[in-house]
């Protein structure tokens, strides 16, 4: 808590005070980035759209909001990784109180009617929005290793996430699509 309190530049009495342990701080900190990469994918599937359209939304929202937060993705991944056992009470609480659960469950009705309409092949929802959050979001989480390797720099970095919205939507609906 001292060096905690120590880098924010705050006073380790009044940051004990308000948060009593490291945990409740990390439980914190975790909230508010899990619901931030969240927050706007219930645009996405609330929207009117129909399935081809929402996820090309979904896409663009994972991605747009990784920009603008990009050592979010990695953050929540290692702490999914490494701090499980922390994670998991955050998780089902964040579970049991958030509406996007809810919203994704409506998006699998919709993956499955689409289905029954012959508009896309047969597809596991879940699976489909697994690949939709880790084409969006794996660049991200290993972005100094593919800028450095692979794409030679941040500005070429740079210009293929400008062109991934497009990129990962694309493949993603011409693998579902009949």
């Amino acid at each position: 808590m001292r060096s905690i309190a120590k880098k924010a530049g705050v006073n380790y009495a009044l940051l004990h005070y308000y948060f009593k342990t490291k945990d409740k701080i990390f439980e914190i900190v975790f909230n508010e980035a899990f619901a931030t990469l969240f927050r706007q994918l219930s645009v996405a599937l609330t929207s009117d759209a129909d399935v081809f359209d929402k996820i090309r939304l979904m896409v663009t929202e994972y991605v747009r909001t990784a920009q603008r937060y990009p050592q979010l993705p990695g953050f929540v991944m290692n702490e999914l990784a490494v701090n499980f056992h922390l994670m998991m009470p955050v998780l089902k609480k964040h579970k049991a109180q958030n509406h996007v659960m809810r919203l994704f469950d409506g998006f699998y009705m919709e993956i499955e009617q689409a289905y029954q309409r012959g508009l896309i092949k047969k597809v596991n929802p879940k699976d489909l929005c697994t690949d939709i959050l880790s084409m969006s979001l794996f660049p991200f989480i290993a972005k100094k290793c593919l800028a450095e390797l692979i794409y030679e720099g941040e500005d070429s970095f740079n210009q293929m996430i400008e062109q991934r919205i497009e990129h990962a939507a694309s493949m993603i609906i011409n693998s579902i699509r009949t």
